[in-house]
């Protein structure tokens, strides 16, 4: 634990580093993996989560630099700055999803919901989202941590900030909403930009729960009574990447994957960050991070349960993906 004083005796607040020290030539154990996992990508995963949404969401970040901008002459190069912000977070919030046991997946994983929604049978609402421009600006007792999902996180915030039209998505039944579109756009974008930073203040503070939680979380999490149940917990966990990143995000828009059953050929309405164009991008973070998981000790157990090399031809494939966006990428084929 570090801590500091000033020459008045103000206290700085206590940082605590945990150091694991395990011998290099001893064999892998749940008990080791599972303390490096934690230890090394996933709490620091969720610090620089929660530190990266507070930045975004701070009064004088990115975002509300955007929003008193509009309507200046400086709103373009402040637009920019704030899509490049919410890129920086947007990987901070891929490198967490293989991570999402313990504190983040409590009461059916409604702190990881509230940062980023997303799942396979459920996606964002821009409708929703539409109408809750309106009554965020309409009603002074809006709470965003109460309203649905499909209107909230991450993905609202995307929405809200990539999004160039500024028509909403409804029906024309949809009464909330039956005036918007015959307003000035510079109200508009003002009223959007309100609505961004309630819904990037709400994912900051989930983000921080996350954190704090894990903090005080972990030595319960890593008792050795409990490691067998909470190394289970850990690999399941690891699903994510064959459920979601490969068929919800990739599978799934593509139209190879029984999740499109539309009879078109894709399903693009599956992607994850369709406005930033950026879903092949969260593709390669959740990769990359499978990769840096598995290769702190789980590749040396599942060698011991097999009796051959098999996790190398595994991490062969995990790399294999994230050469193959990187090519794509490169060539501007995306």
């Amino acid at each position: 634990s570090y801590n500091v004083s000033d020459s008045a005796g103000n206290q700085a607040a206590t940082v605590v580093r945990v150091v694991s020290v395990i011998d290099p030539a001893a064999s892998a154990t749940k008990t080791s993996v599972l303390t490096s996992i934690v230890d090394t990508i996933v709490v620091p995963n969720y610090k620089l989560l929660s530190e990266s949404a507070e930045d975004f969401a701070g009064i004088d970040g990115p975002l509300s630099t955007y929003c008193d901008s509009i309507g200046t002459s400086s709103e373009n190069e402040m637009h920019l700055a704030a899509q490049e912000a919410w890129l920086a977070l947007m990987r901070h919030v891929q490198k967490a999803k293989l991570g999402n046991f313990g504190p983040g997946a409590r009461n059916n994983k409604a702190l990881r919901n509230n940062i980023n929604f997303h799942y396979d049978d459920q996606q964002l609402s821009t409708c929703a989202t539409d109408v809750a421009v309106v009554r965020a600006n309409s009603d002074a007792t809006y709470d965003v941590s109460v309203t649905t999902g499909n209107q909230r996180s991450i993905a609202a915030t995307e929405y809200l900030l990539f999004n160039p039209q500024l028509d909403h998505t409804c029906a024309s039944n949809v009464s909330t909403v039956s005036s918007w579109n015959e307003l000035p756009d510079l109200d508009r974008k003002q009223q959007r930009c309100h609505l961004n930073q309630l819904i990037a203040t709400d994912v900051s503070s989930n983000a921080s729960q996350v954190y704090t939680d894990w903090n005080s979380y972990r030595e319960g999490f890593l008792d050795p009574g409990e490691i067998g149940t909470n190394f289970e917990l850990m690999t399941d966990a690891l699903f994510y990447f064959e459920k979601i990143t490969k068929s919800t995000k990739l599978n799934g828009p593509l139209g190879v994957d029984s999740l499109c059953s539309d009879e078109n050929l894709t399903c693009p309405d599956l992607l994850e960050s369709p406005f930033s164009e950026t879903t092949l991008h969260n593709v390669k973070t959740n990769a990359e991070q499978l990769y840096e998981i598995f290769d702190l000790g789980l590749d040396d157990l599942a060698d011991e349960v097999s009796g051959n090399n098999w996790s190398s031809s595994f991490k062969a494939l995990i790399s294999g993906v994230v050469d193959e966006i990187n090519l794509i990428v490169a060539a501007d084929d995306y």
